[in-house]
């Protein structure tokens, strides 16, 4: 008996090749990742505007590609205390720290400026030809796009660019369900404040209530990080 040559291929090279994965939410890093990607690593801060950057992927992808936005997740007994430890982390101290933070990070002059006054979405948009990851600063304009927000409400939906979450673990295993429950995300990229002790928490407060309802493992049985994703066998 004798294997064919698929057969021998996925049994030399058991994923193929490596799973493909990019970085990066500007117009050039969709294109790249709708050409040879096939998990896009980003910055969703709501699920209006997911579902708007899910469509703008994948009406360019000529395959399937799994959305995972990175996520900051602070714990607390209560809602309360998960905003004191948010400003403790963040370095800032305190809601006004957050502010002033947001005010020096976007170069807005703090003179006479209200963390109360809407923000308008368009002084958001990053320069496309900055330095710095253009993907990464779309983040807030993309949120402000679709939702109307102050600067005191803002600085509390994203740290380090990315979806944050604060509250206690039902509170945060609801947010974490929300979006992966309707697709517009297809699974999340943990960025912990502090490593270990917030992944540690995490996975002891969050996980176990994640498994209880259904939408995380207890087991894995699948062999390679493609089965898990569940991402198609590439054809030669």
């Amino acid at each position: 008996m004798c294997r064919s040559a698929s057969q021998k291929s996925k049994i030399d090279r058991p994923q193929g090749h490596p799973v493909i994965a990019q970085a990066g939410a500007s117009d050039g890093g969709i294109e790249l990742a709708a050409r040879h990607g096939e998990i896009i690593y980003c910055n969703i801060l709501s699920r209006p505007a997911g579902q708007a950057f899910g469509k703008k992927v994948r009406d360019r992808a000529a395959k399937g590609i799994k959305i995972v936005p990175g996520l900051v997740v602070i714990l607390g007994e209560t809602k309360e205390e998960a905003l004191r430890k948010h400003e403790l982390f963040s370095g800032t101290g305190s809601e006004d720290g957050l502010i002033a933070r947001f005010v020096k990070e976007n170069g807005i002059d703090p003179a006479g400026f209200d963390p109360d006054a809407i923000l308008d979405a368009e002084r958001f948009v990053p320069d496309p030809n900055r330095i710095q990851a253009v993907g990464m600063g779309l983040g807030l304009s993309d949120l402000l796009t679709h939702e109307t927000l102050t600067a005191r409400q803002a600085v509390r939906r994203s740290e380090g660019h990315h979806r944050l979450l604060l509250g206690t673990p039902e509170q945060v295993t609801d947010a974490l369900i929300d979006l992966w429950a309707d697709g517009t995300v297809d699974g999340y990229t943990l960025q912990p404040p502090r490593a270990p002790d917030d992944i540690e928490e995490f996975v002891k407060k969050v996980v176990p209530i994640l498994q209880d309802r259904g939408v995380y493992r207890t087991r894995y049985e699948e062999r390679t990080v493609r089965e898990r994703y569940g991402l198609p066998f590439p054809v030669a």
